[in-house]
């Protein structure tokens, strides 16, 4: 299984914005010389290409960015703020300007007046960092399909206590942009290792199920072979008539099992994949420890990712007859033997 990374770009608005607010002129030239860039920058661009391709614009600042401004800001009022926020004791403060409200550095450069009609180019690739990839796992095999690559992606919109909604840079300029606009990307290895010899449960809530879809579009089987290989999906979502991706695609395969979770379907309990391993606990343990299965978790690095690993042990617990601390080590012992895999974000 493949994992791909994709070079977004800022949007129109952003990039018009930043040069009103820095005071550059989109046709003027930029030569980077000997300084250290990443290799896919150009050493020669126009300010337009750099601010729409390679700067993050809207990245959030941090500590160190109000260190290197409170150098060179002229409005002592500003100054004060600014060195505040540079400050181990002002961390506070700057959690509550900058990471609660997800305000990002144009919108900073909108405030401080005085540190902007500073800012020029030689300051900016000291400050301003290159947009970095986003990784995402390939949705798509490539023994089915060669010539292209799909992913599964939420676009990402929120509100902050902010007037303008929040948005993600990739997933909306992904989303925004018309069919056959050129995407730059590179793929490396996955970290999953299917094997072929046992059954493989794999939990994939929301975008998570993408590389298991790649999975199950090689290895899922119409024919109905007893041969075929055994697989289980455990997939939630919000709601199934909604957010149920691949639903009519994985009902054809006769050797995939999808276990579902709507967490907002049902209005006495949300119902989350981990719910659901322990609904199906029985069959679980029969999988993995009874056949073998690969256990295989993907999706949100938040609660997740922890949540099914405790009804795991959960299961081993109480389909093995076993204390609890020999099921925490039941479980560590399928991770140490490769058995638990986690592929999260």
């Amino acid at each position: 299984m493949l994992f791909g990374y994709i070079r977004s770009r800022n949007s129109n608005e952003n990039v018009e914005r930043a040069g009103q607010l820095l005071g550059l002129k989109m046709d003027q030239w930029v030569d980077f010389g000997d300084s250290p860039i990443p290799s896919h920058v150009p050493k020669i661009l126009s300010v337009k290409n750099l601010l729409t391709n390679y700067l993050d614009v809207t990245f959030l600042p941090t500590q160190f960015f109000f260190e290197l401004c409170s150098n060179f800001v002229t409005d002592e009022m500003e100054r004060e703020k600014i060195e505040e926020f540079a400050t181990l004791e002002g961390q506070d403060e700057l959690f509550s300007y900058v990471n609660r409200p997800r305000r990002h550095l144009l919108e900073v450069l909108e405030d401080f007046h005085s540190l902007r009609e500073t800012f020029n180019l030689k300051y900016l690739f000291d400050i301003v960092p290159f947009i970095k990839p986003r990784g995402f796992s390939i949705a798509s095999s490539q023994t089915c399909n060669d010539e292209s690559l799909q992913i599964c992606m939420a676009v990402v919109r929120y509100k902050t206590n902010l007037k303008k909604e929040r948005v993600g840079l990739c997933s909306t300029w992904l989303a925004s942009s018309p069919s056959g606009t050129a995407v730059a990307l590179y793929t490396t290895a996955g970290s999953f290792k299917f094997p072929t010899d046992r059954p493989i449960v794999m939990v994939g809530p929301g975008t998570g199920c993408a590389p298991f879809r790649a999975l199950i579009q090689e290895r899922g089987d119409i024919t109905g072979s007893k041969d075929a290989q055994e697989l289980v999906i455990f997939f939630g979502c919000r709601h199934e008539r909604h957010d149920y991706f691949f639903k009519d695609e994985w009902a054809a395969y006769t050797n995939l099992n999808v276990i579902t979770a709507f967490s907002r379907d049902s209005p006495d309990k949300k119902v989350y994949v981990q719910h659901k391993l322990l609904e199906h606990s029985n069959y679980v343990w029969d999988l993995v420890d009874k056949k073998g299965a690969q256990f295989c978790v993907a999706g949100s690095s938040k609660n997740m990712p922890i949540q099914v690993k405790e009804a795991l042990i959960s299961i081993a617990d109480n389909e093995g007859d076993m204390s609890l601390i020999a099921a925490q080590q039941y479980v560590e012992s399928l991770i140490k033997r490769g058995r638990y895999n986690t592929e999260t974000w």
